[in-house]
């Protein structure tokens, strides 16, 4: 917070006054809209890597930590190895995007609730 020097409201009047102004309200507003378009675009990126509907959650727009937010992804999962696959390969990709590789972000990554079927099994065309 700071003290800034300002004319009083009265306009006849000649003596200034010091307000206090808190400048950490708009650094967490700026900090908020940067979480939420990275959760938008952590979702849309997980969807292109995971192949499926990817459910993209803001659990945390605090920064006490020195990150902007924790983003919860809910990805498709058909076998650990295939996940751990498309996370790395969504890691890599987040650090390169220009909007996810400027704002410090953790991801958390969790199965879908809905069952995915099995390549080839029932409901693939």
């Amino acid at each position: 917070m700071s003290l800034f020097a300002r004319r009083p409201a009265d306009p006849g009047g000649s003596r200034s006054y010091a307000e206090l102004q808190d400048e950490s309200i708009q650094e967490a507003r700026e900090h908020r809209i940067q979480a939420g378009a990275a959760r938008w675009r952590a979702g849309a990126l997980a969807e292109a890597i995971f192949g499926g509907r990817v459910v993209p959650r803001l659990r945390s727009a605090r920064t006490a930590a020195g990150f902007r937010a924790l983003v919860e992804l809910e990805v498709p999962f058909h076998d650990l190895g295939r996940h751990r696959d498309a996370e790395e390969r969504f890691l890599q990709a987040a650090r390169g995007d220009e909007v996810l590789g400027r704002i410090p972000v953790v991801f958390v990554f969790t199965p879908t609730s809905d069952p995915v079927p099995a390549p080839g099994g029932p409901g693939v065309s």
